[in-house]
């Protein structure tokens, strides 16, 4: 059943998913969830971390590559495809408190930005997720893992031609996992669904 709808979704974007805007050879996606449901949000290190090495090193003269970032908030995200307008975009994270992300709306609204554009060509594509410890474990054990951290990016595969190969998926997390972090990677990678060439790594901050 899963896999019909995946099918047939897919075969609707290609069909919505025609040239507009600018072609790029790269695209970088920073999705951010800051969500306190469940305990804290993200760490101290992993905020600083944001603000100070991934939106200050972003490119915003490079039009080879074209930059979404998205910070989930319910059915109410903030996003931008501006890189210039970023460093503004990001004070949504210390400036309230942010819903906990719904997968399904998070990947409806990703697709209603990034299908404006004509995505056939690409030759990279690498998203990060700045994620907490509680919608990680949660994303990974419910009964429909993957909206977005299996789906999402074979779908950007399928409509963008990217092999899988040059897909990287970067997954950011606070250290407050503790021992659950084995479990979830062998979730992770154990899991037949995820099966492909796409490259997932993890890492703690």
């Amino acid at each position: 059943m899963k896999k019909a709808f995946y099918c047939l979704f897919v075969s609707m974007l290609l069909i919505a998913a025609s040239p507009l805007g600018a072609k790029a050879q790269q695209l970088h996606i920073i999705y951010i969830d800051n969500s306190e449901r469940g305990g804290a949000g993200l760490s101290s290190s992993m905020m600083d971390y944001i603000f100070t090495k991934v939106i200050d090193s972003v490119n915003t003269k490079d039009k080879s590559t074209s930059y979404l970032l998205y910070i989930s908030n319910g059915d109410k995200p903030f996003y931008s495809r501006t890189p210039d307008k970023f460093g503004e975009l990001t004070n949504k994270l210390t400036e309230r408190k942010l819903k906990y992300p719904s997968s399904l709306e998070d990947k409806r609204q990703l697709r209603d930005v990034l299908y404006k554009d004509k995505l056939s060509g690409l030759q990279k594509i690498v998203i990060d997720f700045y994620v907490t410890n509680y919608y990680l474990n949660q994303e990974l054990l419910s009964d429909h893992p993957g909206y977005l951290l299996d789906f999402l990016p074979k779908e950007l595969q399928y409509v963008s031609g990217c092999t899988e190969d040059n897909i990287v998926v970067n997954i950011y997390y606070p250290d407050n996992a503790g021992k659950d972090k084995n479990v979830q990677k062998k979730l992770f990678f154990d899991d037949l669904k995820f099966a492909s060439n796409i490259k997932y790594n993890f890492f703690i901050k």
